[in-house]
């Protein structure tokens, strides 16, 4: 005669309802009904390496995203970011400077973003002139 092993009786025991315990079943039913509630915006930024052939530079390096509503992924300040992106309205080619001082040195550093902002696809291709600028124009959204 076979025995039967310790997950076999396991499973005979809850399809039995032995392991459900009684108290879940009505802390279930108070429990609040999920949501469908989506982000405000997922954004995925990418740095291109400048070229000097004067041909456009394609953005393969990815650094990172940005999720807004909640705020969170893997931007440094998405808190920030997030604001700066919603006064805007979702429009990250009008995104105001922050404050901030930059040298004048010239060392272009091509960044590109795609997503979704409120449900509209979102592309947005812009060099900025050295990685200082990067921190400064656009209030720091494309700062990885």
């Amino acid at each position: 005669m076979r025995t039967p092993s310790f997950a076999s009786a396991l499973a005979t025991l809850a399809l039995a309802g032995g392991l459900v315990p009684t108290a879940a079943t009505p802390a279930a039913a108070d429990a609040p009904a999920p949501t469908d509630k989506r982000p405000d915006a997922v954004l995925h930024f990418f740095r291109a390496e400048p070229t000097l052939t004067g041909q456009a530079p394609v953005a393969h390096e990815y650094v990172g995203s940005l999720i807004c509503g909640p705020d969170s992924g893997d931007h440094p300040r998405a808190k920030e970011a997030c604001t700066a992106i919603r006064q805007a309205s979702g429009h990250l080619d009008r995104i105001p400077r922050r404050e901030g001082t930059c040298t004048l040195e010239y060392r272009p550093v091509p960044m590109e973003v795609f997503g979704v902002w409120k449900g509209t696809p979102v592309h947005h291709a812009r060099t900025f002139g050295n990685p200082c600028l990067v921190g400064v124009e656009a209030a720091g959204v494309f700062d990885f």
